[in-house]
């Protein structure tokens, strides 16, 4: 049984492991983020560069349509690409290569921004992200097993397209309106 032979039929055993493997580097690159601009004395710095003001969003209907919509389409890119990559055709390694390399981007540099985000504006942030910080990764983290199957088996992605989609629908729908829940009218 070969490497790659071994990792597909960990990842068919066990169709959370991507997701969870996800979350988890999300999370820590968060806290390692955090923890960097706390040690650093750099809060001052990130909230200079990244000024919030909580509740980041007026509490109302446009806020969390505008919200949704946003994080509607960063789920959308792993959707597609798993699309792309489950065909029968299916692409190339070097296109492959770079979409994981993409996603990976994609992953990195948002979980990088809550950290400092976090780092830098603390027990406030942390309180507000509580509640829907949780429901978007998570709905990240569902909109990324159609690509993780997609790779590992391209004819069995497809069928959970839609499905993924529609939970991550689901998921950020409620994420947008528990955002804006203050003053929401």
């Amino acid at each position: 049984m070969t490497a790659l032979t071994a990792r597909r039929s960990q990842l068919a055993s066990n169709p959370l492991r991507g997701p969870a493997a996800i979350v988890a580097a999300a999370t820590a690159i968060a806290a390692l983020v955090a923890v960097a601009v706390i040690v650093l004395d750099a809060c001052t710095s990130v909230r200079a560069l990244m000024p919030l003001r909580l509740p980041a969003r007026s509490g109302s209907w446009h806020a969390a349509l505008s919200i949704y919509t946003h994080n509607l389409a960063v789920a959308a890119i792993p959707l597609l690409a798993a699309t792309a990559v489950g065909r029968p055709q299916g692409p190339t390694l070097r296109w492959r290569r770079t979409v994981d390399a993409l996603l990976a981007t994609i992953l990195a540099v948002n979980a990088a921004r809550v950290g400092a985000a976090a780092g830098a504006y603390g027990l406030p942030l942390i309180r507000y992200l509580a509640l829907h910080g949780p429901l978007e990764l998570s709905a990240f983290a569902i909109a990324a097993v159609p690509y993780l199957r997609a790779r590992s088996d391209p004819g069995q992605a497809g069928p959970i397209v839609g499905r993924a989609a529609l939970v991550c629908a689901a998921l950020l729908a409620l994420a947008a309106v528990l955002e804006v829940r203050r003053g929401l009218t």
